[in-house]
């Protein structure tokens, strides 16, 4: 959300070491989706929840300020096409479970 406010990447990074110090996920599994998909999903489920009533550009920051930490730390992240069905999306996050697991064996 901090993406979303405008918060700045280096407040929200003072912030994730204030509250989470060294403590830090070994993977981080981003499902990303297009604004526009997501928010026809939304609609297609029912009433929308104080999130969901964001504004779209609101979302497109979100997604921009998450596709940059990506970016910024692919060997922590992994990116999964939620654009997909979501039978797709399952098997997709199978396979990367798999995969983390078998190389901590």
């Amino acid at each position: 959300q901090g993406g979303g406010r405008n918060l700045g990447f280096e407040l929200v990074s003072q912030l994730e070491q204030l509250v989470q110090g060294d403590f830090r996920p070994d993977k981080t599994f981003y499902l990303d989706l297009p604004v526009e998909q997501g928010m026809q999903r939304v609609v297609a489920r029912g009433e929308k929840d104080r999130f969901e009533r964001e504004e779209l550009e609101f979302f497109e920051k979100v997604r921009s300020a998450y596709l940059r930490l990506v970016e910024s730390n692919p060997e922590r992240y992994v990116v999964i096409d939620a654009s997909q069905s979501l039978e797709s999306v399952q098997k997709d996050l199978s396979l990367a479970l798999d995969k983390l697991i078998s190389s901590h064996v």
